[in-house]
Parts: C-alpha cells; sequence; structure tokens
C-alpha cells in the first residue's frame, strides 16, 4: 500500500523510456522477434544442435522421458534469453507480446497437426510442444517483469 502522505515517485530508470527513439527499438524488437517465429529461425538451428549432442537412451522404454526433456531444452534455450529481452525492454507489455509470440508457434503447430498420419502419437508431442513453448516463454517473461517491477519500487512503498 502507497504512504498518502508522499507524493509519487517515477522510478529513474521509466524516465528514459518515454522517449521516441526507445518506441522505435521496441518496435524493431517485437517486429523483429515476429518475423523470427513466422520464419522458425531460431527453432530450426537450435533443435538440430542440441538434437546432434543430447544423451538419446538405449532402451525404448525411455524415448518419450528423453524427447520430453530434449524439446524443454531446447524451449529453454529459446524462450527465457526472448524472455529476458522482453522483460526488460517492454516492461508493461512485455506478458501481452510474449503470448502473441507463443501463439504464433502454436498457430504453426496447427497447421501440422492435419498432416500428422492417423494413429501415430505425433499429435500429442506437437501439442506437448506447443504447451511447453508458451509456459517456458509466458511465464519466463512474467517472472522476470515481476521482479523487474519489485527491484524498480523504493522499499518503503512495498513496506505499506
Amino acid at each position: 500500500m502507497r504512504n498518502r502522505y508522499r507524493p509519487p515517485r517515477a522510478p529513474v530508470e521509466d524516465i528514459g523510456l518515454s522517449t521516441s527513439g526507445a518506441n522505435v527499438w521496441d518496435t524493431i524488437i517485437v517486429l523483429s522477434l515476429l518475423a523470427m517465429w513466422i520464419l522458425d529461425f531460431p527453432h530450426h538451428a537450435i533443435s538440430g544442435l542440441i538434437g546432434q549432442h543430447f544423451p538419446w537412451p538405449v532402451q525404448r522404454s525411455l524415448k518419450w522421458p528423453a524427447l520430453l526433456l530434449e524439446r524443454t531444452l531446447i524451449e529453454a534455450v529459446i524462450c527465457i534469453p526472448v524472455a529476458l529481452v522482453l522483460a526488460v525492454r517492454l516492461r508493461q507489455s512485455a506478458v501481452v507480446f510474449a503470448w502473441l509470440l507463443a501463439a504464433v508457434l502454436c498457430g504453426k503447430i496447427a497447421f501440422e497437426l492435419p498432416k500428422t498420419p492417423a494413429g501415430s502419437v505425433d499429435w500429442r508431442f506437437l501439442c506437448v510442444i506447443g504447451g511447453i513453448h508458451a509456459t517456458l516463454l509466458v511465464g519466463a517473461t512474467a517472472y522476470i517483469a515481476h521482479r523487474l517491477r519489485l527491484r524498480a519500487e523504493p522499499a518503503d512503498a512495498r513496506e505499506n
């Protein structure tokens, strides 16, 4: 709760972000991330690199847990740095743009679902990939934005 006897203060970091130059950079960042997500640029390259070096189990029973672990690692390598950029640059609207990026990937997965063979479990794996991606991207963005917001507000405002 805020102290009603003290005037409100703007955080020092947010004063510089209200300039038009910062808005241009934010727009460039958002548009470039959208283009990268649509073109599947980071996913394809990082997926190949991690898949090449991932220690695959010999036992068939460990295939699905290994597949989920590998995909979670791929999505973490992609989503956590993007969440950091979104939270630092966009502050208030970072989570909205994280949802937008997650929706782009989920939309691409929705177009792949009809192409899966009948009777296969590939459609389940595609849905799990979308869930992992959305959870990591939106969750990390919300967490980082929350931590930055806590750091930016004065200590006396947190106590009241």
